[in-house]
């Protein structure tokens, strides 16, 4: 049975979760420069209120940087003269072993006082930030219900949506920036997850644009990042894609047999199953992480039908928190379909094993092609190959995604794009974790030009980090 949370979205229709939205821009990088080329300056920009959801919080770039925007954010709130505070709610989901072992099972979790702000979390203590509102709130519900999602609202007016935590990772991001009925869509989530009965929330006036905003800081734009603006904001369809966590221990013991456990009927499972199943041409997934029954099934399912399987991912990847939330890694889920794809190629063309590699790059007649890739950045380039990146060549456009992948050792982004024509990014993998245990949060966004926009500029950024599997 499903939690509780994000009820009054989930009652909603799919039809109801859909509006025409703008899309504004999107970066992709590693997660500090992300937060620095996009999410800190658009905090900088709150005129009232701030909404920063994330699931891992950890010490490194991204929270120093963080901490100096909010003091500086509430320096202006203050020369302003205002006398109306900036409210700014903070809310992480994974801090440490500990914090999640000894977690309050409440629904509505864990607020921290201020007292614990710069010693538990790095962030400046109240006498640091007075103009600033500051609630922070954690939720965690064992065993393995993690809230995975992340997003950032600003005044009610803006969302982005990354793939990066706040933490020290660093790894291939993104991030969207969305506006219009999509934002009243993600604030209400928000409410229905982070809400007490008793906190009341005051009415955000329309602001200008946060374009519109004059900075009272600015970050300059990280090499290791690449940004695109939409100048034109395109309108597309948007759809939001809700997937509330699931404490039922049926759907946390992954040793049950698949046909006991199917996956949670959420708006993110059944939309991301409905697009495979309906693929015309091609399936193209990136994701941390490959563990997830119901997708294997579903790939497999589209190759025999005659469509294109792109799937890129890691190796080696969180292993201890894979063989916990699923009993399995990637590697063994990547080798159980690359055999399945074998099968389905070896009876027409009657190969031999010694001539497997040719079974593999050809289908047969009606058979979709299987491509597997490994993200597998050049040695040595992490961390440092935005410093051989000159000014003058980003904003010629010349090097920004190639650096944002270099810059990385793992692949974070959870995309999945349809016939080219259709794309959800969000928190969500391709995992057992994301399918059945935690809390995630996706957006569908249909417009081709759009599409493959944002895909170019991701492919650009992996040219050079991918190593063929099949």
């Amino acid at each position: 049975m499903l939690g509780d949370e994000s009820s009054s979205l989930l009652n909603k229709s799919f039809h109801d979760l859909t509006s025409d939205s703008t899309i504004e821009d999107f970066c992709i990088g590693t997660g500090h420069t992300i937060f620095e080329a996009t999410l800190l300056p658009a905090i900088l920009s709150a005129q009232y209120e701030i909404v920063l959801a994330t699931c891992f919080w950890a010490p490194g770039p991204t929270l120093e940087s963080l901490n100096l925007a909010l003091k500086q954010l509430s320096t202006r709130v203050i020369a302003s003269s205002s006398q109306r505070k900036i409210k700014v709610n903070i809310c992480l989901s994974s801090r440490s072993l500990f914090q999640k072992l000894f977690h309050t099972a409440s629904k509505h979790g864990y607020t921290y006082p201020p007292d614990s702000w710069k010693s538990k979390l790095g962030l400046p203590s109240p006498e640091k930030i007075p103009g600033l509102q500051l609630t922070i709130k954690s939720l965690f519900f064992r065993p393995f219900s993690v809230l995975h999602s992340k997003y950032l609202i600003i005044d009610r007016r803006d969302v982005w949506l990354p793939s990066c935590n706040v933490s020290w990772e660093e790894w291939y991001e993104c991030c969207v920036h969305l506006r219009g009925q999509v934002v009243n869509h993600v604030f209400a989530f928000w409410l229905d997850v982070w809400s007490s009965p008793d906190e009341a929330f005051d009415t955000v006036p329309q602001t200008s644009s946060t374009s519109d905003i004059p900075l009272q800081a600015t970050y300059p734009e990280p090499h290791s990042s690449h940004k695109t603006s939409f100048t034109t904001s395109p309108i597309i369809p948007t759809t939001l894609l809700p997937h509330p966590h699931n404490a039922s221990i049926r759907h946390s013991l992954w040793f049950l047999p698949p046909r006991l456990t199917p996956p949670p009927q959420t708006p993110l499972n059944t939309t991301l199953l409905h697009l495979f199943n309906h693929a015309q041409k091609s399936i193209t997934i990136l994701t941390p992480n490959f563990t997830s029954p119901p997708v294997y099934i579903a790939l497999l399912t589209a190759i025999s039908r005659g469509v294109n399987i792109h799937l890129i991912t890691n190796r080696r990847m969180m292993i201890l928190e894979q063989l916990l939330t699923s009993g399995s890694i990637t590697e063994r889920w990547l080798w159980r379909l690359k055999r399945a794809y074998k099968g389905l190629l070896l009876p027409r063309q009657q190969q031999s094993p010694s001539n497997e590699a040719s079974a593999l790059e050809s289908a047969r007649p009606g058979i979709g092609s299987l491509r597997i890739d490994i993200f597998s950045p050049p040695t040595g380039t992490s961390g440092a190959a935005s410093a051989q990146v000159t000014r003058e060549d980003l904003e010629a456009g010349l090097v920004g995604q190639a650096a944002a992948a270099a810059a990385t050792t793992k692949v974070h982004i959870k995309l999945t794009m349809i016939d080219d024509e259709i794309v959800v990014l969000g928190s969500g993998n391709m995992d057992r974790a994301s399918w059945y245990t935690s809390q995630e949060l996706g957006v569908m966004l249909r417009g081709g030009d759009v599409v493959r926009r944002m895909w170019s500029d991701v492919q650009a950024g992996l040219e050079g980090c991918l190593e063929r599997y099949v």
